[in-house]
């Protein structure tokens, strides 16, 4: 599930027009990404990112370190907010 949120920040943060082509990129990396929670040891390589977790203390981010973006998301399906994984 997209948030509304998130259709917007990909706009904002991201060089894609929509959400859905994200996606589709996103779908293509899927073998390079990292997946981080709040005690994740590979957390220690993004240590700015790890005051994301104080905003959304539930959620997963997904690293796509190729892509320089990171999504945060929660329940496993819902896709909350992006950021530039080096400019936020």
């Amino acid at each position: 599930m997209i948030t509304e949120h998130f259709r917007k920040r990909t706009k904002q943060r991201t060089p894609y027009s929509d959400s859905e082509s994200l996606m589709y990129d996103l779908e293509l990396q899927k073998e390079s990404m990292i997946h981080l929670h709040k005690y994740s040891n590979q957390l220690n390589y993004y240590p700015k990112l790890r005051n994301k977790f104080r905003k959304y203390p539930f959620a997963s981010i997904l690293v796509y370190e190729f892509l320089n973006l990171c999504v945060v998301i929660e329940n496993e399906n819902k896709f909350v907010t992006v950021y530039n994984l080096f400019d936020y």
